[in-house]
């Protein structure tokens, strides 16, 4: 069994016991010193050295978003230790000799479910067996020293271990291996850390695929028509164990309904940006998404770690930690470029995720088995963007109706263009805004169940010359035309809000913010939202937000 450590602090040491060949050693940051020379790719040194780089991106994190991992290890301790040829147990490959990973509490007896005290949190192991059992790497013999055969380990590939590092989170936050009602967060955290870079993003078919590199049928694009639903039939087993039982060994089948919704969340955050015109993604905004959505599901489940602020023992629970984790965000870092970090404003996108859970069936209304998209809240108003009703899915779709947050891409498309403005408008402009007479007359929805009562619309105007770059939205810079006069809105109506005051300039963007008591907008000074208080990115704050539409003026020939 061969094992290294990972220290406490991010640092580029870590001791690697292998007999006769490394010794413990801390490099200076960057250094590569402690590498053996070119480790073939199936060796055991290389296999060593990926689990480490693997297990780092934990630690990472915690640095990135100003996170202690002393703080956050509240049920295990540190270090890590990583096991990376071991055997792996239950099952038939005690000897290393299968493919497997697993994490393990140091000392616990086998199945144990009752969380750890302060006074006995384990360290925690992580087991990794191989990823190959076929193909070894063996160098040529020279007829006198010995040639073992080496494989492919386990700890090589990053998708795998992102899985194994879910289960290290969920015991450092939670004091489980397991949720109550699902396996992990790690297939969501391979997927949504994976997707900026890879090459397969614009196949729909593989794009859903979580390892795409091993036979291991588990996809984050479930669809919910097909059963894969909070409510739906494939996690209905899941939903009906007794609670004892719920905590270990629920399978894969509940990891890919939360997977995809996950998914779906750092889709709506910015995962489907492409550059401008093209098919090609634009990785830096996607990286961005992909790293304010680890952020998201690393706080909820520090919240789900503390049962006098949330009970970790349903889906629900998890919308709600999510939830929580954006509105009371002020900012948090990402690292769209190596070692570029830019803060991320908070309070954008606790409606969209809201919504991601829905569109997975949750929020079904009614107990029983439900194969669709849950409902939406009792009170939501809307001004209906250009983007699609229809959600993709390689085998068929879901309509979702208007007012919805189906992901977009969150470029400017022409608009943006330093020589000139050609079409089209991004599709998360406003579809429900028009010029008439001088007014501007602004449709609004409600696709809730309940009556909205007391819905106004206020105007807001900036003015962007061709060439300039997208403005910020700040409350403060941008000027206010007025508020209409309140309607209500009945469940699934639709009402026109007419304002006048539009200025006479070249080129403008004008900003709707709709709202009422039971569903105020995101830019609401009242809510106190760090998105209300802060300078914001339009394409971060309009999309996130259905109360908002966001439009261009003179329209010229872009309604088309």
């Amino acid at each position: 069994m061969r094992m290294l450590t990972y220290p406490l602090r991010r640092a580029d040491a870590f001791r690697c016991y292998k007999p006769g060949t490394w010794s413990a050693t801390t490099p200076q940051r960057g250094s590569k010193a402690f590498l053996p020379p070119d480790p073939p790719v199936r060796s055991n040194n290389f296999t060593a050295v990926s689990t480490f780089r693997n297990l780092r991106v934990i630690f990472d994190w915690l640095d990135l978003y100003g996170i202690s991992p002393v703080d956050y290890f509240q049920h295990a301790k540190l270090p890590l230790k990583g096991f990376y040829r071991s055997g792996v147990r239950p099952g038939p490959g005690k000897d290393g000799q299968t493919v497997n990973g697993r994490v393990l509490p140091e000392s616990w007896p086998p199945d144990r479910i009752v969380p750890p005290t302060a006074s006995d949190r384990p360290l925690l192991q992580i087991h990794l067996a191989l990823g190959d059992l076929f193909t070894r790497a063996r160098k040529p013999w020279d007829g006198v020293n010995k040639s073992p055969a080496e494989p492919l380990g386990f700890g090589t590939d990053p998708r795998c271990m992102l899985h194994e590092a879910g289960h290290v989170l969920l015991m450092a936050a939670l004091g489980e291996l397991e949720f109550r009602f699902a396996h992990s967060v790690g297939d969501a955290l391979a997927a949504i850390v994976s997707d900026p870079f890879s090459k397969m993003v614009n196949d729909l078919q593989w794009r859903g695929y979580t390892f795409p590199w091993v036979f291991l049928p588990r996809r984050h694009d479930r669809c919910v028509l097909d059963g894969w639903g909070w409510s739906g039939s494939i996690g209905q087993p899941a939903r009906e164990m007794k609670e004892p039982q719920r905590l270990r060994r629920k399978g894969y089948l509940t990891e890919q309904i939360i997977s995809t919704t996950l998914f779906r969340i750092y889709r709506c955050l910015g995962g489907d940006t492409v550059q401008p015109g093209t098919t090609t993604p634009d990785r830096e905004t996607r990286k961005a998404a992909s790293d304010y959505t680890v952020y998201l599901i690393l706080v909820a489940l520090q919240l789900l770690g503390n049962p006098l602020v949330l009970p970790a023992s349903s889906g629900e629970s998890l919308a709600a930690a999510l939830i929580h984790a954006d509105e009371h965000a002020v900012t948090c870092l990402t690292e769209p470029r190596p070692g570029d970090r830019i803060p991320r404003t908070g309070g954008c996108a606790h409606k969209a995720i809201r919504w991601a859970f829905e569109a997975q069936g949750m929020y079904p209304g009614a107990p029983g088995i439900h194969e669709e998209p849950g409902l939406p809240p009792d009170v939501d108003v809307y001004i209906e963007s250009r983007r699609s009703t229809n959600e993709i899915f390689p085998n068929t779709k879901v309509v979702h109706g208007p007012g919805s947050y189906v992901p977009v891409s969150l470029d400017w498309a022409g608009l943006a263009s330093l020589t000139h403005p050609g079409p089209p408008q991004p599709d998360w402009f406003a579809k429900g805004m028009t010029k008439a007479d001088g007014d501007m007359v602004v449709t609004v929805g409600n696709r809730g169940r309940l009556e909205a009562k007391g819905v106004t619309v206020s105007l807001s105007y900036k003015e962007w010359s061709i060439g300039q770059l997208p403005p910020k939205w700040d409350r403060k810079t941008w000027t206010t035309i007025g508020v209409s006069s309140p309607q209500d809105l009945p469940g699934g109506g639709r009402r026109d809000f007419r304002i006048s005051g539009l200025p006479a300039l070249d080129r403008y963007l004008v900003l709707a913010e709709a709202g009422c008591a039971g569903d105020p907008a995101n830019t609401d000074p009242a809510l106190g939202l760090a998105c209300s208080r802060n300078s914001m990115p339009l394409n971060k704050l309009v999309p996130m937000d259905n109360n908002l539409g966001l439009t261009v003026i003179p329209l010229l020939d872009f309604q088309a």
